[in-house]
Parts: structure tokens; sequence; C-alpha cells
């Protein structure tokens, strides 16, 4: 969620908690780095979170790199 501070502060981010933890799989670093382009397109079109296609693509990104680790 500290990724989002680029584009929201915290009272926000926290407002949109359970929503990104639905669509982000309860933040799951492993079902998160799986994630093919139809769900990251689904997400980015979510109405209620307001997040970039590329922003999407990075937490995606930065589950696979955390998966590295």
């Amino acid at each position: 969620m500290s990724g989002l501070l680029i584009d929201y502060n915290w009272t926000k981010i926290l407002k949109r908690k359970e929503v990104l933890r639905q669509v982000f799989a309860g933040f799951d670093p492993n079902i998160v780095a799986k994630m093919e382009e139809k769900e990251i397109m689904e997400i980015a079109s979510n109405k209620e979170l307001l997040l970039a296609e590329s922003r999407v693509k990075c937490i995606v990104d930065n589950a696979k790199c955390l998966l590295k680790v």
C-alpha cells in the first residue's frame, strides 16, 4: 500500500484498503505475481480505486520481485 503514496495520501489509501485487499487477493504475493493482462486491466478499470494500468503493473512486478527474494 505504501507504493500508492505517489498518487494518494494515507487517508485515501486507508479508505480504499478493503477494496485493494479484494482486488489484490489479500495482498498474497504468490497470487498477485501470477496476475495476467486481463486481471490487470480489470483492476485498472475499477472506478473505485482509480489506479492507472502502469501502477497496477508495478504492483504485480513488485510481487514478482518479492518472490525472488
